[in-house]
């Protein structure tokens, strides 16, 4: 699209969850799903317990609740988690006494705190809490791991990527922490890095969640997998549950797609949607774009954390207000992610027409990556709108000084000849349009061609051109060769008008 875009074609990689949506999703169960209470169990169950006796804060509470659930002795930490059900907790703690209290009692879970979307919180003032927890006691690899989370929602890259680097020298056989640190790499752009972490740990060969990981991390990388042959045999042994290898099927599936069997990776995407997580939904989602046959049921789209698969699919549909709700939702779950920022922008920008909204949701993607290309246009398309032209053409400079192609130069190339349209310099805002259009027609993306062609349209009606209804006609011609709902709900407003 020209107004605003959304992520280039690309896999789904394992969501970086707080601890507490780790244990609700069921992540951390199979791990110790038949184990028996240890010696070193118990230690450990004990020690998490006087530490949360001696300062029962978010982060003590968060580990003797996680310790308890692991270790299968839920009713040790039921008190904990009720001391904290009534007050204000951020998304991560919020999931985790849920989980723990609706085991406990099924009859008495909340369902709005699974329904309704993550909590906000201060991420300053946590990262001080857990600073100082760190102080005290340097070992936790947790609290590493949540530090770590705080510096990439803020764009402090350098101090994430300390902590996360502590929390895998601590737990470096943990599938939370290996999952969790993959997925900071992946964000970072180090998706090399991110497969070679999993590829070398020995758990990964047993653990279908890390196997699901290294696969993802592979295509990511673009790098040979490790494990898919294992995969494959995983998933026929019949000795993991549903949930434990929804995932996993996705990861294989998608591998089948891409080498043109079809009909395998159908088999497999329909297994991935047994019982599964948000990623295997939202693996799935991409997958029904790109293969016939394959379409999530409403019951998948409603569960409680598939954000990103709700975004995908209702953008996609042009329901536009609640798949940015949900894109929106999916940031503030995961607010390192660049590309829930550039989904969640496109929504708002190109099918809200909340201009300030979609800047400031694009100008929190840029606090983590200042060059994406994608991120730079939907910010300078906002401002343009705004009437904000200065900053339009600041964020347009950025991004001429970084290395641009494919469908994002097309996009900047028409937000540069709308601002110029905006500015009075009628001229240098048709060569922009002009060479948009051509660029999307040399590349054959009849989406973005057709869209350039009607925001040209649009400008020309702005200023009363002799050339806005032959654009317009050029437009509603090219349209009929895309399902594109942002073509689509444009050329209505030009009808409209």
């Amino acid at each position: 699209m020209t107004v605003a875009t959304g992520p280039e074609d690309r896999d789904v990689i394992p969501r970086w969850r707080s601890l507490g949506a780790t244990v609700a999703s069921g992540e951390l169960g199979q791990q110790v799903a038949d184990a028996e209470l240890d010696e070193q169990g118990e230690d450990e169950l004990e020690r998490s317990w006087r530490a949360w006796e001696a300062d029962p804060s978010l982060i003590s509470t968060a580990e003797l609740v996680s310790a308890g659930l692991v270790l299968g002795v839920p009713g040790r930490v039921e008190e904990a988690a009720r001391s904290l059900r009534s007050e204000s907790l951020p998304a991560g703690v919020q999931h985790l006494v849920e989980a723990v209290l609706s085991r406990a009692h099924p009859s008495e879970q909340d369902p709005s705190s699974v329904q309704s979307g993550p909590r906000t919180s201060d991420p300053r003032r946590t990262a001080r809490r857990l600073k100082a927890a760190l102080a005290q006691d340097p070992r936790r690899a947790i609290a590493w791991l949540e530090l770590g989370r705080i510096y990439a929602a803020l764009g402090q890259s350098d101090s994430a990527r300390g902590a996360i680097r502590a929390a895998v020298a601590l737990a470096p056989d943990d599938r939370f922490v290996l999952r969790s640190a993959s997925c900071f790499f992946v964000n970072a752009k180090e998706a090399d890095r991110a497969h070679r972490l999993l590829a070398n740990a020995q758990v990964t060969a047993a653990d279908p969640w890390l196997m699901a990981a290294e696969l993802a991390t592979a295509q990511a990388a673009d790098a040979r997998p490790r494990y898919l042959k294992r995969a494959k045999q995983l998933l026929e042994s019949g000795d993991f549950r549903e949930r434990d290898v929804s995932e996993l099927a996705s990861e294989v599936g998608t591998f089948e797609l891409r080498s043109g069997a079809d009909r395998r990776a159908r088999r497999l995407f329909a297994r991935a949607t047994g019982d599964p997580t948000e990623n295997a939904l939202a693996q799935v989602e991409w997958a029904s774009r790109r293969s016939s046959g394959l379409e999530l049921s409403t019951t998948n789209l409603s569960l409680p954390s598939a954000y990103e698969a709700r975004a995908q699919h209702w953008l996609e549909a042009g329901k536009w207000r609640p798949g940015a709700e949900a894109a929106q939702l999916w940031l503030e779950d995961q607010p390192f992610s660049t590309v829930a920022a550039m989904v969640a922008s496109y929504g708002v920008l190109t099918g809200l027409q909340d201009y300030s909204l979609g800047l400031t949701l694009a100008e929190h993607g840029l606090r983590i990556d200042a060059n994406d290309p994608v991120l730079l246009n939907n910010a300078a398309y906002a401002s343009v709108e705004l009437s904000d032209y200065a900053r339009a053409a600041a964020y347009l400079k950025r991004a001429a000084n970084s290395t641009v192609t494919g469908g994002d130069r097309v996009a900047l190339l028409a937000t540069a000849g709308m601002l110029a349209y905006r500015l009075g310099d009628l001229e240098e805002g048709r060569d922009g349009y002009r060479t948009a259009i051509r660029s999307a027609r040399a590349s054959r993306d009849v989406a973005r061609e057709a869209m350039a062609a009607t925001m040209m349209a649009r400008e020309e009606k702005l200023i009363g051109g002799e050339m806005a209804e032959e654009l317009r006609r050029q437009a509603e011609k090219l349209a009929q060769g895309t399902t594109s709902a942002a073509v689509q709900l444009w050329l209505s407003f030009l009808q409209d008008d």
